[in-house]
């Protein structure tokens, strides 16, 4: 098992440094900026489903959004980094550039995925419409990448 450790670890920075000389400044840093401050304590999501309960005059969305955002914090911050203690990719490789806030806490898993992934599973429950379904899928996905990314 170790050495299959090993070659998940190599793969994983070879990945990590092709993205770093692939995808820098210009457009890519801004665009991708713009989805990590979207996932950022889950603010966009925190916007998005304030407004989402206003328009449907449903506190509960709100509530229920919030009590799983609370929840997918505990488990991931507070239990699940502390398992798998994977530093983050800056924190062990000299040559990576953090293009943006440079968080002290481990990497995986990742929170902007976890609470991206929680809203567009909360708005499929909620929401019949296809194309917002689309729409949440996409940014959640665009959330996540941006983790990388950066």
């Amino acid at each position: 098992m170790g050495k299959l450790l090993v070659i998940l670890k190599q793969t994983d920075q070879s990945v990590i440094l092709w993205i770093e000389r692939s995808v820098t400044g210009g457009f890519a840093l801004g665009f991708w900026n713009f989805f990590t401050y979207f996932g950022y304590f889950a603010s966009g999501w925190i916007v998005f489903f304030l407004l989402y309960s206003i328009k449907k005059k449903n506190t509960s969305v709100w509530r229920f959004w919030v009590v799983t955002f609370v929840c997918a914090t505990l488990i991931s911050e507070g239990i699940l980094k502390n398992i798998f203690q994977r530093p983050r990719p800056f924190m062990e490789m000299a040559e990576i550039t953090v293009q943006t806030i440079r968080s002290s806490t481990f990497s995986f898993p990742s929170s902007h995925a976890l609470f991206s992934g929680a809203s567009v599973y909360i708005l499929f429950a909620l929401e019949t419409n296809r194309y917002a379904r689309i729409i949440a899928i996409l940014i959640s996905i665009l959330v996540s990448l941006s983790r990388i990314f950066l």
